[in-house]
């Protein structure tokens, strides 16, 4: 009988050690649990609440591409025959004919002998108008001012980019522009 207490005793202290066990599992999964709070509805009028918050108002912020399947194009080769290359090189062409017949060579440059290349960067909207251009790269004596100047006179002036498209919508697009500078008596 000696074996079999034993035996009892042991089934025992196991029964009560896993029940114990189970109870320690039992309180950490409680512990971890979200309090349940109990809503308790209360008597209001509407002057009581407070005056509905319109949710703030959305920006459209839509997305400015690099790179896109087809790259904006200053306006005027529309109807230039040819493929899309054709019409690239004529749409380069007419750019650099307006920026080289608006630009003014600074007095200051002239004076301290300055040239190079200057890069205004600027968004092509969807509308094909110029947007928030800024010098990138200026070689000094007002020469990224003047480029700055002349970017921006094609919204004055009315000009309107054929728009950059990507899968076959008009999208924002960052253009980089370099301007040569080259001195007048050089």
């Amino acid at each position: 009988m000696t074996n079999k207490n034993s035996l009892f005793f042991i089934l025992l202290l196991l029964v009560s050690f896993s029940c114990g066990v189970r109870k320690v599992q039992i309180a950490q999964k409680e512990k971890q649990a979200e309090p349940v709070t109990k809503v308790i509805p209360q008597e209001n009028t509407l002057e009581d609440k407070p005056a509905a918050v319109p949710p703030p108002a959305q920006e459209e912020r839509s997305e400015i591409f690099v790179v896109v399947e087809e790259m904006p194009r200053f306006p005027g080769c529309e109807d230039t025959p040819g493929n899309k290359y054709d019409k690239k090189n004529c749409a380069e062409r007419k750019m650099l004919d307006y920026i080289y017949a608006n630009i003014q060579y600074p007095e200051e440059a002239a004076k301290e002998g300055i040239q190079g290349t200057c890069i205004v960067s600027f968004i092509v909207a969807k509308n094909g108008t110029i947007r928030n251009a800024k010098v990138l790269r200026d070689v000094g004596g007002g020469l990224g001012e003047e480029a700055l100047r002349v970017v921006n006179s094609m919204n004055e002036n009315g000009i309107r980019w054929i728009p950059g498209k990507q899968r076959g919508v008009a999208v924002d697009v960052r253009f980089n522009l370099p301007v040569k500078f080259r001195h007048p008596d050089k």
